[in-house]
């Protein structure tokens, strides 16, 4: 139900009075009357108008004294400067209510940019019912920053669409790394339409910076696998040790050669844990009277 405007019409010395003696109140934003409109002008949908008589006189500061996340959303973007606000499209409905606030204040609003949301492969909007959506959840499946970042950047954005209007930078590359990233982005790429979030691609992209870490920094993909291999159970059923330096170098060859199998890091405890076990004997055996027979020569 919107507010009535019960207490519009009470005199300001009353207000102060009242306030005075303890009484509990509330600050609102008093939106002007009926009849005008708001246009919010978005980096991704365009100009949106807004009609007053939609908007509420939002509470800015409630009856304990805190200012609500719309006043404060607003001081302090004013107060740091921020020159663009990015956000998901379901704020778009509350940014009529912050131009106000802005024109109230007397203060330059931003640019504001509402992107398209994130949905499931079923189209549903993305939580946590259904799946992994914190950062800290998909660091723990094994994903890297590179490969998760990577992803992340083509949700709802494309380098092509930027291309196609003519902004700079667009291209039909997919894998980038941070730099280049940082090099090709452009809001004109954004898209409008919401972008599904497809696991088999994040595994895509992940793998390929594996392999690029592989080439360029071994070490460091070593690291960021041994603790996803430690705690593995392959690893625990081989009674390995990874911490004692005769384990750590045959893990070391074993990741890296193993690298091209892996789409994340918990990956690794399978494919390595084979490198420290022996071979049963009759696997042996059976190898020896292949290798003879292929050689013509008894076993």
């Amino acid at each position: 139900p919107r507010y009535d405007r019960a207490c519009a019409g009470i005199p300001p010395e009353e207000a102060a009075e009242r306030v005075a003696r303890g009484e509990a109140h509330t600050v609102r934003l008093r939106v002007p009357a009926a009849g005008g409109s708001v246009t919010v002008v978005d980096g991704v949908v365009g100009a949106v108008v807004f009609d007053l008589a939609s908007v509420d006189d939002q509470v800015l500061v409630k009856s304990d004294g805190w200012p609500t996340y719309h006043l404060a959303a607003v001081v302090d973007d004013h107060a740091m400067a921020i020159t663009h606000v990015i956000r998901g499209q379901e704020w778009l409905s509350s940014t009529p209510k912050h131009l106000l606030l802005y024109a109230a204040l007397g203060w330059a609003p931003p640019q504001f940019v509402h992107l398209p949301l994130l949905v499931n492969a079923d189209r549903a909007k993305l939580s946590k019912r259904q799946g992994d959506v914190s950062v800290q959840a998909f660091r723990d499946a094994g994903y890297t920053p590179e490969g998760l970042v990577n992803f992340v950047a083509l949700l709802g954005w494309n380098p092509k669409t930027q291309a196609e209007e003519g902004a700079r930078g667009g291209s039909d590359v997919e894998v980038f790394t941070m730099s280049q990233l940082i090099a090709a982005f452009d809001l004109a790429g954004l898209n409008k339409a919401n972008a599904a979030v497809d696991r088999a691609r994040l595994d895509h992209f992940n793998a390929h910076h594996m392999r690029r870490a592989a080439a360029e920094d071994p070490d460091r993909l070593v690291a960021m696998a041994l603790p996803f291999a430690a705690a593995s159970d392959a690893i625990a059923a081989a009674g390995v040790d990874l911490s004692l330096a005769r384990h750590a170098a045959v893990f070391r060859a074993a990741v890296l050669l193993q690298v091209d199998r892996a789409r994340t890091l918990r990956d690794f405890g399978e494919l390595v844990a084979f490198f420290f076990a022996d071979p049963p004997v009759g696997a042996v055996e059976g190898a020896l009277r292949a290798l003879a027979a292929r050689e013509g020569v008894a076993a």
